[in-house]
């Protein structure tokens, strides 16, 4: 995906991204980040609340754990990008 990005609009960021990021300090992205990423903390919660529930079965199979850790790790990239890039664009569809 990268490389076609590169080949395709010259760069292999987004244009997406560079809008959000170029000409905002960190600072303000975190901080905007952090605020516009807790209004989606009860999705990160019900992700812990099944990771613990798929944990404490009696048999747990590797299976289930692989699926329950990718879709945590999932949830985790895309909070931290969140938080990262300074919010979403279309955060306030989560009121």
């Amino acid at each position: 995906m990268f490389a076609f990005q590169d080949f395709y609009w010259g760069d292999v960021l987004p244009n997406t991204y560079r809008l959000k990021v170029e000409g905002v300090s960190i600072q303000e992205r975190l901080a905007r980040g952090v605020f516009a990423t807790a209004k989606a903390v009860p999705l990160l919660i019900l992700v812990i609340i099944g990771w613990c529930a798929t944990w404490r079965s009696r048999d747990p199979s590797r299976s289930r754990l692989l699926i329950v850790g990718l879709s945590s790790a999932v949830v985790a990239v895309a909070l931290a990008y969140s938080v990262w890039t300074g919010g979403d664009a279309w955060e306030w569809s989560l009121i």
